[in-house]
């Protein structure tokens, strides 16, 4: 962490010279931060000693008596000129539109100072190990580890931003709108291996670079008149990694491996990072009311989430005899959700309360026969060997119906009755249907001195398929 450049200073003054003069609150504080403090400070980043300048800010303004659109503004600043600091403005005209705007720093560092790596050019994808590098088969066989150690910081930093809307064209509509942008950069740790059991796996920690961006958009339209209103709604999510894997330099020799994976075959591993995904879904949701004591809500949405990134060879050091069944995964995930509620008030004693659920997971990733080489040290897999995989995608179906009656009664007392009923199906799993019945008696009383005595009796039973 470094202090505020003046530069910097010098702009933040200018910015809110107007703010300072119209006697809102502006504070800048110069802080001096010592003895150095790893785990106080690893998420704001004033772990190191040394002098801060860092400003806060808290001003507005609010449309005269006589402006019919009563329009205003709102600032609001914290920890200006740090890593850490969080930014936030909204204007609008009440009753007819908003907007704000956001944006917040949050640095994470991952130990109090560097650490010490043989591999070289950190923060790359690719780690080389220097010319010199002796290997072994353990690290007591590293007798030019020492010499060749090189440091590196592991810390992320996130930036988010946000941009919030809102706007009313008619007393009783809303249109709403909502973007996040968020990047995580920085450097952290990775461990990665070569060798496929106990007795011969080499392991170590890399120094792995990380550049993500997050994209999330949501829009939504919704009517609201009394007890009746619905909603329409939209969202979507992108997430996009910079970096599809991570190689490196086998730094061991080790006998037991087949031939051509140690460091004198000049052997490199490769490991796939978080793929490129994307999520969207739309909901429409009711309420309605039945009367002067009934109202009915029903809730429907559906989503896909996809992520088709390149697939990794079986080996980077081997060429497979069988080679991969696909070259991507094709993955593709559907979901539907959906939630219909009665509730109502039958007389002065008794209420009732309905509710439905059903909550479904469609997986349509293909099926296949995946022969492994693991970890670049042994031979590929046959096909009725047991190194051999098939992926199961997970699907399943599960519905909740419930019920619940609330007798009152005198001083305060109360009766409730409860039945619920689950029913899960799942895909590729040893059992494929549960089924799961619950009653319950619950009688509630006030104490002479406050509180309330709960006395709660239940009875549940499971039953799954053979």
């Amino acid at each position: 962490m470094t202090p505020m450049l003046p530069l910097r200073s010098a702009l933040l003054l200018l910015l809110l010279a107007d703010c300072a003069r119209a006697q809102d609150a502006l504070t800048l504080d110069f802080t001096r931060v010592g003895p150095d403090s790893f785990r106080l400070g690893q998420y704001n980043g004033l772990y190191k000693s040394g002098e801060y300048w860092q400003a806060a800010i808290n001003a507005g303004r609010r449309g005269n008596y006589n402006d019919r659109q009563n329009r205003y503004w709102q600032l609001q600043g914290e920890r200006l000129g740090l890593r850490t600091a969080q930014l936030q403005l909204e204007f609008g005209s009440i009753g007819h539109y908003k907007v704000a705007l956001d944006y917040q720093g949050l640095p994470h560092f991952r130990f109090d100072g560097p650490v010490a790596t043989p591999f070289t050019n950190s923060g790359s994808t690719r780690l080389n190990l220097p010319g010199d590098w002796t290997a072994g088969a353990n690290t007591k066989a590293f007798t030019a580890l020492r010499s060749n150690l090189q440091t590196a910081t592991l810390h992320t930093d996130r930036q988010h931003l946000s941009l919030k809307s809102e706007w009313r064209p008619a007393t009783d509509w809303t249109l709403s709108f909502d973007y996040q942008h968020q990047t995580k950069r920085g450097l952290d740790a990775l461990g990665a291996a070569f060798g496929s059991s106990g007795g011969n796996a080499r392991a170590v920690l890399l120094t792995s670079p990380v550049d993500y961006n997050t994209d999330n958009f949501s829009v939504a339209l919704e009517q609201l008149q009394g007890r009746n209103s619905w909603r329409l709604g939209y969202q979507a999510s992108l997430f996009s990694n910079h970096n599809s894997s991570t190689q490196w330099a086998n730094a061991f020799n080790n006998p037991q491996w087949r031939t051509g994976s140690g460091y004198a075959n000049a052997a490199y591993g490769i490991m796939a990072q978080a793929p490129d995904n994307r999520l969207q879904a739309l909901s429409l949701s009711r309420v309605m009311a039945l009367g002067e004591s009934t109202t009915l809500s029903a809730s429907v949405s559906s989503g896909r989430l996809q992520q088709d990134e390149l697939l990794l060879p079986f080996s980077s050091v081997f060429a497979a005899a069988a080679p991969l069944p696909s070259d991507r995964l094709q993955g593709s995930i559907k979901t539907y959700n959906s939630v219909v509620s009665l509730q109502s008030r039958l007389s002065r004693a008794w209420s009732l309360r309905l509710r439905y659920q059903l909550d479904g997971r469609d997986n349509d990733v293909q099926r296949s026969l995946w022969l492994r080489i693991p970890n670049d040290a042994a031979v590929q897999a046959s096909a009725t060997s047991d190194q051999a995989r098939v992926n199961r995608p997970y699907s399943h179906v599960k519905q909740q119906w419930e019920a619940q009656a609330t007798l009152r009664l005198p001083r305060s007392q109360q009766l409730q009755f409860g039945y619920q009923l689950d029913s899960k199906q799942r895909d590729f799993l040893d059992v494929d249907t549960v089924d799961e019945r619950t009653a319950s008696l619950v009688w509630t009383t006030p104490l002479p001195l406050g509180g309330r005595w709960r006395l709660q009796a239940q009875r549940a039973q499971r039953r799954g398929d053979s």
